[in-house]
Order: C-alpha cells, then sequence, then structure tokens
C-alpha cells in the first residue's frame, strides 16, 4: 500500500497596501482625536518708517460638532496675543496696535469621533424632487461638462434607489480614478473634467469627480475637509470626502479614497464643509506700509487619545470553495456570503486577505439593503510545481471593513484533475444568482408660465422648464403650443432645460393655453392663462355723495379706482376743483376728495382722469355724475345766466 504524506500549507499573500485594511479602527465604537493646529507669519520691515495698522487672521478650519462628533474641547492660542472671536464658522485672531516681528496663532481641541452608520431605512426614491439646489450646481472645481454627465447617467440609468445610485457612483470613481501622489494633484487642486479626462488624483480630486457626477443627477452634496488616519504611514493626515443628502434622513458621508460608501470610519476628525473644495482654510487681513508679510504652511496634527470598545460585527462573513481536490495549476473559484444583520442598508467593502494568486483585484464592494444577504465570488490560482505523493491545503481568508474575517480551505494535489480558468469562470456563472432587473421609468415634467395679462401692443409669450423626472435618458423631446413646436435633442436624469414660445395669436379678452411635451410617446401637458387687453382699463367702479347739497355745503366724494393691471401717474382733475395727484396703483384705488356744492355748475359732476400704463403709454377718459344744487343765490344764478360764471 503506499504511505500517502499529508502536509498542511497555509499560504499568505503579502497584504496590498490598501487604506484601511491593515491597523485601522473602524471597529471602535468611538475614538477620542487630539487636534492641534500652528500657523504663523512674520512682518519684515521692507523700508522707511514702517507702519502697521491692521492685522488679523480668519481660520475655517476646527473641528465641528455634529451628529457622530463632540467637540469636547477647544483652546485658542496666539503669540502675541490676539483678541479672539469664535462663532460657528470660523475663529478670528485680531492683534491691535501691531508690530514688526514673529506671529504665532493656532488652536487645539479634544474631539470625541463615535463609529455611526447613518440609518436608511427604507429606498429613498430616485430621481430625487423638491431639493435645495444650491447643492446641485456646478462651482470652480467641482465642474461639469457632457463627459461627467454621461458617465453618471449610464450608471444611473434604471435604477429607482438614490443609495444604490451614488454608492455605484462612488465604486466607479474608485475602480476607474487612479489615486496618485506624484503627480502635479497632490500640489494644486485640479478641475472634475480634469480627473476624468486624466483618471488619476489624490483624495481631493477623487471627492471632486464623485461629487460632480451626484450633482448631474439632481443629487445634493458638498466637500468636506478634515484629517483621518492612514496605515500608509500610522499617522493623521488632511483628508478630503464627499456627504450625500438624502431626503428626510440628512447628510450621508462617501469617502472615495477608504472605500467608504455611505460610512465613515471614526478617525475622521470633520473641520470643514463648502459647496467648492477651491475655498481658502486662512484669510489673512492686513494694512501696513513698507512692510512685508510672509506666511509659513499652517501644520495640522492629530492623534488618538482614548479608545472605545469594539462594534457588534454589523455584518456576517461565510466563505467556501466550489471546489476541492484540483491538480497543479488549476483555477479555484470560492464564495463569501454576506448578510446584514441590520433594519438598515449597511456598505460594505470585501477585502481578499489571505490566497494564493487570484485573477482580479482583491477588494470587491456590496450595498447591503435590511436583512439582505449577497454573494461574491472570486477565483484563485493554484501552484502549478507540487511534489507528487503529497496532499496539500491552502487557507483562504476574506475580511470586511469592520474587522469581521472568514475563512476556508482549499485541498490541492499534484495527481488530481486540472481546473482551467473557464471552468472555474462556468462554475460561477451556474451559481450566479440574478440581478434585480432596472426598471426604466421615463418622465417628463413641464412648467409653464406667461403673464396674467398683457397689453395689445405688447409681444406675449410663454417660458416652459422641461425636467427629465424619470431614471432614464429622454431623446427628442418635442413641446408644442398648436403647431409651434420646439425639440430638445436629450435631456438627462433630473436635468432641467428652458424653451420659450411666442404668443402671436392671442384674441382679445380671456385665452387659455395648452402646452404639451412628448418623447418616445411620454407625454405631459400644462396649461396657461393670460388675457389680452387694449388698454390696461382704468376705470371708477364706485362714487359716492350726497346727491342734493346747498350751495354753500361742503360736499365729501369717495372715489374707488380699479384697473386690470398696474397704472402709473394717475391724476385726477373735477371740473372747478383743483387736481388730484393719485400716483401709481395696482388693481383698486380708494380716494377722498373734499368739495362744495359751489364748485358744480350745472347740477353736473366732471370727472377727467389722464394715466400711463408700466410702458409709459398714455390714456385718459372722462365721466359725469349729476348733483343737484340748492339755495343758489340770486345773483349767483343771474351769472350764470349772463355766463360770466
Amino acid at each position: 500500500m503506499k504511505k500517502v504524506i499529508i502536509i498542511i500549507l497555509i499560504i499568505f499573500l503579502i497584504p496590498i497596501v490598501y487604506a484601511e485594511t491593515i491597523d485601522n479602527y473602524n471597529d471602535y465604537t468611538y475614538l477620542n482625536i487630539n487636534f492641534n493646529l500652528d500657523g504663523s507669519f512674520k512682518l519684515i520691515k521692507e523700508g522707511n518708517n514702517p507702519k502697521i495698522t491692521e492685522l488679523s487672521t480668519n481660520l475655517t478650519f476646527f473641528p465641528r460638532q455634529e451628529i457622530n462628533q463632540d467637540v469636547l474641547s477647544i483652546t485658542l492660542k496666539s503669540n502675541p496675543e490676539a483678541k479672539t472671536n469664535f462663532n460657528i464658522d470660523n475663529v478670528g485672531y485680531n492683534w491691535f496696535n501691531p508690530n514688526l516681528g514673529d506671529y504665532t496663532f493656532g488652536l487645539e481641541s479634544e474631539t470625541q469621533v463615535r463609529n455611526a452608520i447613518v440609518p436608511i431605512n427604507n429606498k429613498i426614491r430616485f430621481p430625487i424632487e423638491n431639493v435645495d439646489t444650491y447643492y446641485t450646481k456646478p462651482t470652480e472645481f467641482i465642474d461639469l461638462n457632457d463627459d461627467i454627465k454621461n458617465q453618471a447617467l449610464e450608471l444611473a440609468q434604471g435604477e429607482n434607489d438614490l443609495y444604490q445610485v451614488t454608492f455605484d457612483i462612488a465604486k466607479w470613481v474608485e475602480n476607474n480614478i487612479q489615486y496618485n501622489l506624484s503627480t502635479l494633484t497632490s500640489n494644486a487642486v485640479q478641475k472634475s473634467s480634469w480627473v476624468l479626462k486624466n483618471k488619476e488624483g489624490v483624495c481631493d480630486e477623487l471627492t471632486n469627480l464623485f461629487i460632480s457626477m451626484v450633482r448631474s443627477l439632481g443629487i445634493p452634496a458638498r466637500f468636506v475637509s478634515g484629517m483621518a488616519y492612514t496605515n500608509l504611514n500610522h499617522e493623521f493626515g488632511p483628508h478630503a470626502w464627499a456627504e450625500v443628502y438624502f431626503p428626510d434622513k440628512g447628510w450621508v458621508p462617501f469617502d472615495i479614497t477608504y472605500g467608504q460608501f455611505g460610512w465613515i470610519d471614526p478617525t475622521h476628525v470633520k473641520l470643514k464643509t463648502n459647496i467648492d473644495s477651491g475655498d481658502a482654510s486662512i484669510r489673512y487681513t492686513w494694512k501696513a506700509y513698507n512692510v512685508k508679510f510672509d506666511t509659513t504652511k499652517v501644520n495640522p496634527k492629530a492623534n488618538i487619545i482614548k479608545l472605545g470598545n469594539k462594534i457588534a460585527p454589523p455584518s456576517e462573513l461565510k466563505v467556501k470553495s466550489l471546489i476541492s481536490n484540483v491538480g497543479p495549476g488549476s483555477y479555484v473559484p470560492f464564495e463569501v456570503e454576506i448578510t446584514n444583520n441590520n433594519n438598515f442598508y449597511i456598505p460594505e467593502t470585501l477585502f481578499v486577505t489571505k490566497s494564493f494568486k487570484l485573477t482580479e483585484r482583491n477588494i470587491k464592494s456590496k450595498l447591503l439593503k435590511p436583512a439582505e444577504t449577497k454573494k461574491i465570488y472570486w477565483i484563485t490560482q493554484i501552484p502549478e510545481e507540487l511534489q507528487s505523493g503529497y496532499t496539500y491545503y491552502g487557507e483562504i481568508a476574506v475580511k470586511d471593513e469592520f474587522n469581521t474575517e472568514a475563512t476556508t480551505n482549499i485541498t490541492y494535489t499534484s495527481d488530481s484533475r486540472v481546473i482551467s480558468l473557464k471552468e472555474a469562470q462556468d462554475i460561477i456563472f451556474n451559481k450566479l444568482e440574478t440581478e434585480e432587473t432596472k426598471v426604466y421609468s421615463p418622465d417628463i415634467k413641464l412648467k409653464c408660465s406667461t403673464k396674467e395679462k398683457y397689453l395689445s401692443y405688447e409681444k406675449p409669450f410663454v417660458n416652459c422648464e422641461v425636467k427629465n423626472k424619470g431614471n432614464t435618458l429622454l431623446r427628442n423631446i418635442k413641446t408644442c403650443i398648436l403647431e409651434d413646436c420646439q425639440t430638445i435633442n436629450q435631456l438627462g436624469i433630473s436635468e432641467i432645460k428652458y424653451i420659450n414660445f411666442n404668443l402671436n395669436n392671442l384674441q382679445n379678452g380671456f385665452n387659455n393655453i395648452i402646452i404639451k411635451s412628448n418623447s418616445n410617446n411620454i407625454e405631459t401637458t400644462d396649461i396657461v392663462q393670460t388675457t389680452l387687453l387694449n388698454s390696461p382699463e382704468l376705470n371708477i367702479s364706485e362714487i359716492d355723495y350726497k346727491k342734493i347739497v346747498k350751495y354753500d355745503e361742503n360736499v365729501d366724494i369717495k372715489i374707488t379706482l380699479i384697473s386690470k393691471i398696474p397704472v402709473k401717474d394717475v391724476i385726477l382733475i373735477i371740473k372747478g376743483n383743483n387736481e388730484v395727484n393719485v400716483g401709481k396703483f395696482d388693481n383698486s384705488k380708494n380716494l377722498l376728495i373734499e368739495a362744495k356744492g359751489k364748485d358744480f355748475n350745472e347740477d353736473n359732476i366732471n370727472i377727467k382722469i389722464n394715466y400711463k400704463d408700466i410702458n409709459d403709454r398714455e390714456y385718459s377718459f372722462e365721466r359725469n355724475y349729476q348733483i343737484y344744487i340748492n339755495d343758489i343765490p340770486w345773483y349767483i344764478k343771474f351769472l350764470r345766466w349772463i355766463r360770466i360764471l
């Protein structure tokens, strides 16, 4: 009988250098972190009779009170001592009667950062509506172009889950943009369009591009500056990440550089948020004569001073080989099953930390819905050189970003069947679960407006806002008023475009205008209403006065003017009485005019009104109202008879 010698071999890969895979603090409940910032500058004489009248520093880079971050203490420092002003937005240092020499300023704080995932319990519908557009607009460095829009659109089409859309975009940026400290991006921030074109950058650039892509889909996002721990040098350094706004949930963090999508580890100390990445963290103000201002680089530092407890693993991992007892050089598929133990979404990144040579990257990310289980697959290749008569065992280990780990073994011998790459791929293909079918929901929102009233000599028009409310690209959107049509070639998700129509055939009076917009049998309608007038139609709607009065009796005349559109320079003239300057009004105006019976000849009140419309066109009309005057003296009657009065 042939003797079989069994040797157990555990094959270790040299761990890939990747943020958060080794010596991280991802599984701690909280960290207390000491943060120091030191800055300095000099005022140097540069001529005769130097003079300094004003000197101040404004700092916007300091720990903030946040939902998962408590500022336990903060101490401001300066030398020479400055008067300081501390508020939610900035720290101000002001030096009175400044002199030449060295100046230092800064702060020291203790901040507790908690390990907390924003609990998104239910699907938030995408595209989102009714959000503040301040954080969806392009800025100087977080810019937008067609390439950015098209790439984001390609990833988002057919998806109706906001978390999944942002997760997929974050994963795409991480996988397709190389983190590269050796380029010019390490010294100067580059625009998102540059990053997409050159496919490289550092944390600022990766964050810029991610924010640009989600903003192009109408999703609010902002830039965050702070400090974070890295195992590249096992210390804290300046860092940048993004926050995305989820309706009814608030701002959710996404760190593309660290592969943390919807969650960040407790080493992230948040120091500033902004709409753009190019905003300066420190500003200096001075007024001086024959003085040179010389500043040095600000030096932020951080270190951990207290650790919390370990968190309960948010997910459960299982690893198993899909085939055993294989021959030399075989390709072996293995499966990682991950289960979300929570009633809210969990973003997970898995790392193969121990294995033979893999056929692809050792990192994969998945978004798990509440209580959801997903399976992820890799293929590893067994060594080709094996000794006959031995049975080998190799270990595979997989860890998630919360340091939960699972392992399995692979058995292989020199005389077992060799599994090809194609066979391994076929095994995985037969195991793959059917992915959720994307649902493409084209939808158009049409919102039009026009003035409520036009004058006949004006040029009436309608403004229309056409918005893609669905989750797929729309093409050839035709918008029409009767036979007058305009076409928008394409409209991305959440994109808005504006079109105008001239209304050349309005009828006098009320008009009901129907506007229709359609694309690929998707149609929507809006209705606007307007009235065409020959004039503002200012008129006397009501007049009240005593109809029978004595010759010397006082008469109060109450008049109500109405106009269908605003008017100005309105002057009212009553025969025998002075002009009344009414000025301008919209809709209606009440007047009280004091007169006497003797002001009205021939038992008649004659009222003339001159006015202008808002375009300075002049109008005029007259009205007569009957009044009876009693007790007229005989000589007045005689003078009227001979037409002297």
